[in-house]
């Protein structure tokens, strides 16, 4: 239920289970923070995106994490790909197809001029390397993680 006055927040991710709950607390917080709404396979239908955009209201700021920021990694490869490389990780309550969105929702979020804050408190952040860096970079404005460096 929003209020007046509250910002309009875009999450764009991936809806997958960790054993970790920072993410579904991370998600939690930010129904509290704003008007929240969710986009992304498990969250909402292909071109939610788009479609939100066209028609309004246009987020005030976007929250995503890794999932979505490194998702150029999939380029060319069909969803079942994506899946089996997600299945491995993670449990999941949608169609395998919906992995389509990713490469998508990261080549939009390249070209948005909204504030974009990407969350990496659930990630290993001392396992990225210098090009995962560059792409957080592409994807966001702000960054924020555990490391003292982000």
């Amino acid at each position: 239920m929003s209020r007046p006055g509250q910002p309009r927040i875009l999450y764009i991710d991936v809806n997958v289970r960790y054993h970790n709950r920072t993410r579904e607390k991370c998600i939690e917080a930010l129904g509290q923070a704003g008007e929240l709404t969710k986009i992304g396979p498990g969250f909402s239908p292909p071109h939610a995106l788009e479609t939100l955009l066209e028609r309004g209201p246009v987020p005030d700021v976007i929250v995503t994490t890794p999932h979505v920021a490194l998702a150029s990694a999939f380029d060319g490869l069909a969803a079942a790909g994506i899946a089996s490389r997600y299945r491995r990780a993670f449990t999941y309550a949608f169609d395998d197809a919906e992995f389509n969105q990713l490469v998508d929702l990261n080549r939009q979020l390249r070209m948005l001029r909204i504030p974009r804050l990407l969350i990496l408190l659930e990630a290993d952040y001392y396992n990225f390397s210098a090009e995962s860096i560059t792409e957080f970079c592409d994807v966001s404005d702000v960054i924020l993680g555990f490391a003292d460096d982000t």
